[in-house]
């Protein structure tokens, strides 16, 4: 299995970015043909602990004022943040970090509520504007 792995990996190459192979196939990795396929459930669960993980990573970077004022109920509330609009996104939070850095989190409830975001994923943010204030 490793001979036959190497020699794929080694005629194949590694592309982490989707590209179109030489049939027009749109493709992924070494050589994995996305078109009509996708990817398995737990190929999906994977990835999804990877960008958790990732986000969880960049939470770290916070100030620790912030960090030092959540839970875990309101860093999983930041983390999912991140994962949805990035960390340079939440760094756009400027009002909601103050908030929680102050330790006011029914401030920063109404902040989260008060965003473009809300407006572009209402239900969702009010769901994690509600965990932000009650914690």
């Amino acid at each position: 299995m490793e001979t036959l792995k190497e020699r794929i990996k080694r005629h194949e190459g590694r592309r982490l970015f989707p590209y179109q192979d030489t049939t027009g196939h749109t493709s992924i990795g070494f050589g994995r043909n996305l078109t009509g396929r996708g990817i398995s459930a737990e190929e999906d669960e994977m990835m999804l602990e990877s960008d958790i993980n990732s986000a969880r990573h960049r939470i770290d970077l916070l100030p620790l004022e912030v960090r030092e004022k959540c839970n875990q109920a309101r860093e999983d509330i930041l983390t999912e943040m991140v994962f949805q609009l990035g960390y340079m996104g939440v760094l756009k939070f400027k009002r909601m970090l103050g908030a929680i850095q102050a330790g006011d989190f029914e401030r920063a409830s109404k902040e989260m509520l008060r965003s473009k975001w809300a407006e572009q994923t209402p239900g969702r943010c009010q769901e994690m504007a509600e965990v932000m204030r009650n914690g």
